[in-house]
C-alpha cells in the first residue's frame, strides 16, 4: 500500500492488473482509520487554534502618578487562556509566535488632564504611535477615556505591555485605570 505525502495514511493500490482478494477489505479499513485518526488530530488543533485561541485581559488598579507618560502594572488576570498573564511582572507575555489582535483602554478622573494617549509596547520598547487622543466622557462626573488596538505579530516569546501620556503639564499628578488584552489570531 501506498501513503499519502501530508498525513501518511494508505490507501489501496490500485494499479493494474488489479486482482480482488481479501487484502483489499484490509487496506480499506487501515485507509478508514487512518483518515479518521487525521480527522481527529486536525479538529483537536482547530479547538485550539479557532475555537479556543490563547487569550487574555489583564487590569490594573488606579494609580496616581506625575508626570506625562506612565506605564501601567497590570496586577489582575481576569481572563487568562493559555497562561499569557504575568502577575508578577505586571506585564502579557506572549509564549507563542504567531499574529495576535490586541487592545488597550486608559481612564482618568483627573479633570485638567487633556489628550490622554496610549500607544503599545513590546519587551518594553515602542512598537506603535500613539494612538488618537481620547476625549472627555460620562455624565455622572467628568473623565477622559483612550482606546488602542492593533494587529501584531511576535516571532518569539515577549512581554506586551502599554505607555500612557498626556499632553497636560508635566508637573500634573493625576489619576489612572488600564486594561490591556490579546487573542491568538494565528500560530507560527
Amino acid at each position: 500500500m501506498d501513503i499519502t505525502p501530508n498525513y501518511g495514511i494508505p490507501y489501496p493500490e490500485c494499479d493494474p492488473p488489479r486482482v480482488l482478494d481479501a487484502s483489499d477489505v484490509a487496506q480499506f479499513a487501515a485507509l478508514a482509520y487512518a483518515a479518521d485518526a487525521a480527522l481527529d488530530t486536525v479538529y483537536a488543533q482547530a479547538g485550539q487554534d479557532v475555537f479556543n485561541p490563547d487569550s487574555v485581559r489583564m487590569q490594573a488598579a488606579t494609580a496616581s502618578t506625575t508626570g506625562q507618560d506612565y506605564v501601567p502594572v497590570f496586577t489582575s488576570a481576569p481572563i487568562n487562556v493559555g497562561g499569557m498573564a504575568d502577575t508578577s511582572t505586571g506585564l502579557i507575555r506572549i509564549v507563542e509566535p504567531g499574529r495576535y489582535s490586541v487592545g488597550a483602554y486608559a481612564t482618568s478622573t483627573t479633570t485638567s488632564l487633556s489628550e490622554l494617549r496610549i500607544r503599545f509596547l513590546i519587551n518594553g520598547a515602542p512598537v506603535s504611535n500613539f494612538q488618537t487622543p481620547g476625549y472627555p466622557v460620562g455624565s455622572s462626573g467628568p473623565f477622559i477615556s483612550a482606546y488602542a488596538a492593533a494587529v501584531l505579530t511576535f516571532d518569539d516569546v515577549a512581554t506586551l505591555s502599554i505607555q500612557i501620556r498626556h499632553s497636560s503639564s508635566g508637573a500634573l499628578t493625576w489619576s489612572n485605570a488600564a486594561a490591556l488584552w490579546a487573542t491568538q489570531l494565528e500560530r507560527f
